[in-house]
């Protein structure tokens, strides 16, 4: 058998804008930008603390690699979630987030979503999407699911309700909006 030979660096940065420590959050890179973000979680069980959207240059290049902070506590439009997804869309610079659990609730007696959101890149600014059709064509609220991307489409796969696990996909053409 033949093995690969590999090994770990870390990529620590000193910045004041580091995210704090954290878990059931996302981590997300725009390979179209060179862009990793760090988005939502948790700091104690269930206690989501969080709206702001990290950003860490992954260049190899970068004169002084450093964190980048988004912070969305004016606009109070960012979701304050833990284990939800997010991931990028390459046609037009945005970063889509769905679902997870709002309110910090345990697994019993959660809040999760089905709300759908985006972070213009360009913009600097989060929207909560209009998502058409109707309720029973959407995904339900769920939390821990995955979900990957196109340049033009998403893809939802399983994740849990507040008493149950899924097996169901779903996609969604952001050029449609359905």
């Amino acid at each position: 058998q033949s093995r690969l030979q590999m090994k770990w660096q870390s990529a620590h940065v000193e910045s004041h804008a580091s995210p704090a420590p954290r878990s059931s959050h996302t981590v997300t890179h725009n390979a179209s930008r060179s862009i990793a973000y760090v988005f939502g979680g948790e700091d104690a069980p269930r206690h989501t603390f969080d709206t702001t959207l990290y950003a860490f240059s992954t260049t190899r290049d970068a004169a002084e690699p450093s964190w980048i902070s988004h912070d969305d506590t004016n606009a109070r439009v960012a979701p304050l979630v833990l284990a939800h997804t997010m991931a990028p869309t390459t046609c037009n610079s945005q970063l889509w987030l769905f679902g997870g659990r709002k309110d910090g609730g345990a697994m019993h007696d959660g809040h999760d979503i089905n709300d759908l959101y985006v972070f213009d890149e360009g913009a600097v600014v989060w929207k909560k999407a209009e998502v058409g059709g109707s309720e029973e064509s959407k995904p339900c609220p769920r939390s821990y699911h995955a979900m990957t991307s196109t340049a033009h489409q998403l893809f939802i796969f399983g994740g849990c309700k507040p008493r149950d696990r899924l097996n169901d996909l779903y996609a969604f053409d952001i050029r449609e909006s359905t």
